[in-house]
């Protein structure tokens, strides 16, 4: 992966890292520069492995849920005490 170091308006120093572009390490890397598109591929993955190995998923599916709802609590209490 390499990085590209930026120096903003205010003089601090960003550092953005690039994916590889060619190769299978480039693909994954295009793949998972997006956060969106990471959690798409993720479900889809979850959708399949729930499809052939489904005492597999259910535990993952159960985790994942579980760690949705606490972030949507956690995103309404901090909205609460930040306004």
């Amino acid at each position: 992966m390499k990085e590209y170091k930026e120096t903003s308006e205010q003089g601090e120093q960003e550092i953005y890292l690039i994916p590889r572009e060619h190769g299978l390490r480039g693909f994954i890397g295009e793949l998972l520069s997006c956060y969106w598109c990471t959690g798409i591929w993720a479900a889809m993955g979850i959708w399949f492995l729930y499809d052939f190995m489904p005492k597999v998923a259910e535990p993952v599916i159960i985790i994942l849920a579980i760690a949705g709802i606490a972030a949507i609590v956690e995103t309404i209490i901090q909205s609460k005490y930040i306004d």
